[in-house]
């Protein structure tokens, strides 16, 4: 019996004992050295204005601080713009955050429509500088052989477009975006300067030929070449903004078709009356010059029923 009560006794825990002796350890509330951690915890209690202190044992608890300046807490009222609306997001109020709130700002405005005009303003003086041409011819032709300066002027006027060409070409090479496609600028500058190029090229041969009279046919052409240039003048001046020029079109192309007629009519009487042949050749190249000039007009009127096609 005393064996089996000393076996109770040992399966038997006293209080305040673990078994082998030790004592029991105090419940996580009664340990004060956590207790006392948990309380000096520098994030648990520090306060703006609070320095950071190290007792002697390494704990650190709060202390006065007087080296950082104070944190600013953001309150909802600093967050309202001055005139005193609260943001909006797709119709709802912004969140109560200072990242969300933004007062607005002013936005650059990108324009993607090209706004170089001076491709028109050259167009214009181009045509232009063709009607002047043809009006010179047409009095070199009515006045033959009285008026020498108008060889020259013709010449100059010549000049003129070749410098205006030169210029678009330039421009052209010299500009990123464009107001209609490339091809079509370059196109129809050559096309206005082939007119200009025929007409003096005609003249040149009327004077340098040695002709004695002016055939009444190339008179014709000569009217011809100045209306057409009229038609080609109206429909250059309607390309900025892409305007209709359907009508002044519709005339290049009739005119064109009067000044095939006329040629081969001129040719025709020409190898029926003239006798000298050196006359026949003569003319022969100045009638076809001349209705070389009235093909670029409408030469100039395709690019342009091209652009107009392109940019509706």
């Amino acid at each position: 019996m005393r064996r089996d009560d000393s076996r109770r006794t040992r399966l038997v825990r006293q209080p305040g004992s673990r078994g082998s002796g030790e004592p029991r350890r105090a419940r996580r509330a009664d340990r004060p050295g956590k207790q006392a951690r948990c309380r000096a915890h520098p994030r648990a209690r520090r306060r703006p204005g609070d320095a950071r202190v190290r007792a002697a044992d390494g704990r650190r608890f709060p202390g006065t601080r007087t080296d950082r300046r104070p944190r600013r807490r953001h309150r909802r009222a600093d967050l309202v713009p001055p005139h005193g609306t609260v943001p909006r997001v797709h119709g709802c109020l912004a969140p109560d955050s200072a990242s969300l709130i933004r007062l607005p700002r002013a936005v650059a405005r990108i324009n993607l429509v090209p706004q170089n005009r001076e491709f028109f303003r050259l167009f214009v003086r181009a045509s232009s500088n063709a009607v002047g041409i043809a009006e010179q011819l047409v009095r070199l032709l009515d006045d033959f052989p009285g008026n020498d300066n108008l060889l020259r002027e013709i010449k100059e006027s010549e000049h003129e477009g070749d410098h205006l060409t030169r210029e678009l070409v330039d421009l052209l090479n010299r500009t990123f975006v464009t107001p209609f496609d490339r091809d079509d600028i370059y196109n129809l500058a050559g096309a206005i300067d082939d007119v200009c190029d025929h007409v003096d090229e005609a003249a040149g041969n009327i004077v340098g030929y040695g002709v004695e009279e002016i055939r009444p046919f190339a008179k014709q052409q000569a009217q011809v070449i100045l209306r057409s240039a009229q038609k080609l003048d109206e429909a250059v001046g309607r390309l900025e903004g892409f305007k209709d020029s359907s009508r002044q079109l519709h005339d290049l192309r009739d005119l064109e078709d009067e000044g095939d007629r006329l040629n081969r009519a001129a040719v025709a009487e020409l190898f029926a009356t003239a006798e000298d042949p050196m006359v026949v050749i003569r003319w022969k190249d100045i009638h076809e010059q001349l209705e070389e000039a009235v093909d670029a007009c409408e030469n100039a009127a395709d690019v342009l029923e091209a652009i107009l096609v392109k940019n509706r």
